[in-house]
């Protein structure tokens, strides 16, 4: 009787009456997920089964055995628009699971140029934050970090200080970047080649390599703006061939052409190959922080 009682409790175990989200003891045949089977022997605690997710209301998903571990452990990355799923991370709460998919943009150009004035506009913009008057910015001596949500989509912008002993500094952001806004005053012409020569330099590192870049032509709204088709064919990068870019015209001041730009930024990223790499590499060393 006392056999037939642990049976009856081995077979109840099996039973899950619960809705769990995990890759675990599932076969993959053909291309095909077959059905979920229960080990019989007795469940390890979760903590030993790095990597699974279990939305649950009791007990964690069983455990995986050997071949399932090493089918699941390197590169399973799932994600819909608004979440994503790791395995062997590290990393596994719920927060981050379920939060929506953040890119960091890179805010980029020599002093005073607009980058805080660009900055503090798409606050006012896309959030209920009032942006500080230009007339109250000065010049970025660090970081200044600003946060939106635009079309279901966080975004976290690194302002840099563009003046030329700031400069060495960008490149600690590269790596986690997945595009950059590279700003330019297009209404003083005799600073174009400093900003194409700072533009180079940020195009040649290897850290950016496939990194989107919307090059802004900024204070359109003042008298004497250079176009941004005449400003492309003044800059003439050679590196531009190698990603996606766009010129967009606009002004810090107003507001005009930002959101154009930005939509594009968010329509490129989602499909850029360095947003895949990136993703990938969250999934083992955990998100950057946002």
């Amino acid at each position: 009787m006392e056999s037939a009682g642990r049976k009856r409790n081995s077979e109840s175990r099996g039973k899950f009456d619960r809705v769990t989200v995990a890759v675990a003891n599932s076969e993959v045949t053909r291309g095909h997920v077959g059905s979920t089977r229960h080990r019989s022997e007795p469940r390890r605690p979760f903590a030993q089964e790095k990597g699974l997710w279990s939305l649950s209301a009791g007990h964690p998903p069983p455990p995986l055995n050997k071949s399932h571990r090493q089918a699941t452990r390197a590169s399973i990355s799932f994600r819909s628009q608004d979440f994503r799923w790791k395995t062997e991370s590290g990393h596994n709460d719920y927060e981050y699971l379920f939060s929506k998919t953040a890119f960091h943009v890179l805010i980029l150009g020599i002093d005073k140029a607009g980058k805080t004035t660009l900055l503090e506009k798409l606050k006012a913009l896309y959030s209920n934050l009032e942006g500080l008057p230009p007339d109250r910015i000065v010049p970025t001596v660090g970081l200044n970090i600003g946060r939106i949500e635009a079309s279901n989509t966080k975004l976290v912008f690194w302002d840099l200080g563009g003046q030329i002993g700031l400069r060495t500094i960008w490149e600690k952001y590269y790596e986690e970047a997945h595009a950059v806004i590279y700003v330019i005053d297009a209404a003083c012409p005799s600073r174009f080649e400093d900003s194409k020569s700072a533009l180079e330099k940020v195009l040649r590192h290897p850290d950016l390599r496939g990194a989107p870049l919307l090059i802004l032509a900024n204070k359109q709204d003042l008298a004497g703006a250079v176009p941004a088709e005449e400003l492309a064919r003044y800059l003439d990068l050679k590196e531009l061939d190698k990603r996606l870019y766009m010129f967009e015209p606009v002004s810090a001041y107003d507001g005009s052409g930002i959101k154009d730009g930005i939509e594009w930024l968010l329509e490129v990223m989602e499909r850029s190959k360095r947003t895949e790499m990136l993703r990938v590499r969250a999934a083992v060393t955990g998100p950057v922080p946002a």
